[in-house]
């Protein structure tokens, strides 16, 4: 597992502040996660941690091709700055290839989860980057490339529709092609429930985790608003925000997703002056993502 780190100072003095990847290992079918001291990056002064690269936000790890290379074996891809980064063993990191790696045509939002993978329907690249569009209006592109270096403008695949809130929009799509079924790509987005301004201060409220399905990665269905993931009661420490990782394991017969959870709705943690968090999992039978309830 590789994940989001970040220190106190990112929050309150994000000039001086730490942002980076930690990564960690389950010997266990993913139930118990052990950090280890990497001896790679120095941080306050010691190498002694489980940090892989500082400077990066907003980053996707995925396994590259078949075929390629042993160094290009595993690609990070960072929104800010907006960089590709190659490693043998996900462990020693190199930058590649130009910058900004991904053409955004004049669009922001890569300061959140972008996802980038090897789609081994159509064997291309295939990058779903979150694009802002006016006003709080997050949404899902989605850009491709055969050689992962040409990705084309990417275009606005999933957003809000007329059966949705106006004050809700998608911070991240944790977008996936479907491992175990053919023709088969799956999103488990962050639906941001936006609180009205004023009274609230601007871009706050709580998030929770949807789902979105499709047999091409461009055509989703929503078949069903609710929540896949719920919130947790109001102060506990799934009470705020949640938000899927990228990538379902297996274990026999059970899937487990993992995802972020906080205590803190989305623009409070700015007036707490800290990020914390917890990473947890949910867990499904195989294939068994939605269902028809009788009454």
């Amino acid at each position: 597992m590789w994940y989001d780190a970040s220190d106190g100072k990112a929050v309150t003095d994000p000039a001086n502040g730490m942002t980076g990847v930690a990564y960690a290992h389950s010997d266990d079918g993913g139930t118990t996660w052990v950090k280890p001291h990497l001896g790679v990056v120095e941080y306050d002064g010691s190498r002694k941690n489980n940090l892989v690269i500082k400077g990066v936000h907003g980053i996707h790890i995925f396994r590259n091709r078949p075929g390629t290379p042993p160094e290009e074996k595993y690609l990070l891809f960072s929104g800010q700055p907006n960089k590709l980064f190659v490693s043998r063993d996900g462990i020693h990191w190199n930058p590649k290839g130009a910058q900004p790696f991904l053409n955004m045509a004049g669009n922001s939002g890569l300061d959140s989860q972008n996802v980038m993978f090897w789609d081994t329907r159509t064997k291309n690249y295939v990058a779903y980057p979150r694009i802002n569009l006016a006003g709080y209006n997050r949404t899902v592109g989605r850009s491709e490339s055969e050689t992962l270096g040409n990705f084309t403008d990417p275009v606005v695949v999933l957003q809000r529709d007329k059966t949705d809130s106006r004050e809700m929009d998608f911070y991240t799509s944790a977008t996936i092609q479907y491992p175990f079924a053919d023709d088969a790509y799956f999103m488990f987005p962050a639906a941001y429930h936006h609180w009205p301004s004023p009274p609230h201060p601007g871009n706050d409220g709580p998030l929770d985790i949807q789902f979105a399905a499709s047999r091409d990665g461009i055509q989703w269905l929503r078949p069903d608003r609710r929540p896949i993931i719920r919130l947790g009661t109001v102060g506990s420490w799934y009470g705020g925000c949640i938000y899927a990782g990228y990538g379902l394991t297996r274990h026999h017969n059970d899937l487990s997703l993992y995802y972020s959870a906080y205590d803190v709705t989305h623009g409070d943690y700015v007036k707490r002056g800290y990020i914390g968090g917890t990473i947890t999992r949910a867990i499904y039978r195989l294939d068994g993502f939605m269902s028809v309830d009788t009454g």
